[in-house]
């Protein structure tokens, strides 16, 4: 096939196709909802994650200290109401118009088509980032239209795209100082990355893990996020922090092959169907036990939802699910951006 000729067959998707995947809690059968509920009493009820609430004057030093604790014990926590609140990402960004003169309607930026980066469907085709808006704004107005006509419309995400290559908005956002500065003692101080998420209600992150701590900061929409506790399998994979990034991917890379083999007595079965080594097959909203009878033995998972100026430290290695929701007075699309360090 022509390069080129699979672009302009994206882009004309993109513009004109509906969406083939709106995932909404309230169109599931009765039977996978009983299914998803029924997981709940299996796995454990899940516990709530350890907030605390600052203020919109809140210092970089304020903000430190109440991630501090959680990345000493590497437990996840939610910090609300902090200086992320009043920043200008939050008051601008759930604008559409303001997006896109923002970032430029030319704007390449890679996207997502299919349920998640784990469907063996999916694409990631590279498409203006003008093409992208038009797509959301058509996925506002569905929402107001049958839902049944919609039921054919691509589910599409503008997912880990690097927030420098949008630097219009990387002024915006203040991302805590804590990540790259090593005197606020959260972690060595070495940033990694900023990525930006932006996608319809209703997309999903599969179940995954990442090798680095992660901060994920909530600027438009809502997003709950499940998440499992290392165990002990993870630990004897990947025994000891590994600082640079270079060294964490040679790292993943040679124990990839270990998590493929083990996979068949690890509860998430990381890296089977096909799946990356970091990535379990499993639906957590809607677990397949007949196939991965091991997960009847995770963890107690962990529960939180955050808003627009929310921030949730991720602690490496903890496993992760995250669905943008839909809620009564949402925009009708999610953006967050997280930073790894």
């Amino acid at each position: 096939d022509d390069p080129d000729e699979r672009q302009n067959s994206c882009i004309l998707k993109m513009r004109l196709a509906p969406v083939r995947r709106i995932v909404r809690w309230n169109t599931l059968s009765f039977g996978k909802r009983s299914r998803f509920l029924n997981s709940l009493s299996k796995t454990g009820e899940r516990q709530p994650v350890t907030e605390t609430i600052l203020s919109s004057t809140s210092s970089e030093t304020q903000i430190a200290d109440a991630i501090r604790p959680g990345f000493t014990l590497q437990n996840p926590v939610v910090v609300r109401s902090s200086s992320l609140s009043i920043c200008d990402a939050v008051k601008s960004w759930s604008s559409l118009d303001y997006l896109t003169l923002s970032v430029g309607d030319n704007t390449m930026c890679e996207v997502e088509i299919g349920a998640g980066y784990n469907d063996t469907d999916g694409m990631r085709p590279e498409i203006p980032f003008g093409a992208y808006i038009e797509y959301l704004d058509q996925f506002r107005s569905s929402k107001n239209s049958n839902l049944q006509e919609n039921q054919n419309l691509d589910l599409v995400y503008l997912a880990q795209n690097d927030l420098n290559h949008f630097p219009a908005l990387l002024d915006d956002i203040s991302i805590p100082q804590l990540c790259s500065d090593s005197s606020l003692k959260v972690g060595e101080g070495k940033l990694y990355n900023n990525m930006l998420w932006l996608g319809p209600t209703g997309t999903v992150s599969p179940l995954h893990y990442d090798p680095l701590d992660n901060l994920l900061m909530q600027i438009v929409g809502e997003k709950r996020v499940i998440l499992y506790p290392r165990t002990v399998e993870d630990v004897l994979f990947f025994p000891k922090p590994l600082v640079h990034a270079q060294q964490v991917e040679e790292k993943e890379i040679e124990n990839e092959e270990k998590n493929r083999n083990a996979s068949s007595i690890n509860w998430h079965y990381a890296g089977s169907d096909g799946n990356q080594y970091n990535t379990s097959p499993i639906n957590v909203e809607d677990p397949d036990y007949e196939k991965y009878p091991h997960f009847a033995q995770s963890p107690t998972p962990y529960e939180c939802t955050i808003g627009p100026g929310d921030i949730l430290y991720i602690p490496k290695k903890w496993w992760h699910h995250v669905r943008a929701l839909e809620t009564v007075e949402d925009d009708g699309f999610c953006l967050s951006v997280n930073a790894w360090w």
